[in-house]
């Protein structure tokens, strides 16, 4: 289960590229876990090659020693925080979007 969970989020992730809504090291995916805890993507990697072992895992406020959180981690560990309901939160840096009117 925890598997197809995993290659859930990730197809998610890679489908986000290339939509253009998550661009080389922009845009953030978490998902909230049972513990409390959230998965966030990394920041500085490129959003369409991670790998499992990149995501970044935050509990309490703290996250894994040696790994580097999206600079937007507070945004979804607020709604977790507040939200118990929502599960997955994604922020997207689309590069068009400055041109719409």
């Amino acid at each position: 289960m925890l598997i197809r969970l995993q290659s859930l989020r990730f197809a998610y992730i890679r489908r986000a590229c290339r939509q253009h809504l998550f661009t080389s090291a922009q845009g953030t995916y978490s998902a909230s876990l049972s513990d409390g805890s959230f998965i966030i993507t990394p920041a500085d990697k490129d959003r369409e090659w991670l790998e499992v072992q990149d995501l970044v895992r935050i509990k309490d406020g703290r996250c894994e020693e040696g790994k580097v959180p999206d600079s937007t981690a507070y945004f979804p560990g607020l709604v977790y925080s507040r939200r118990n309901d929502i599960k997955s939160v994604t922020c997207s840096l689309p590069p068009n979007m400055g041109r719409l009117p």
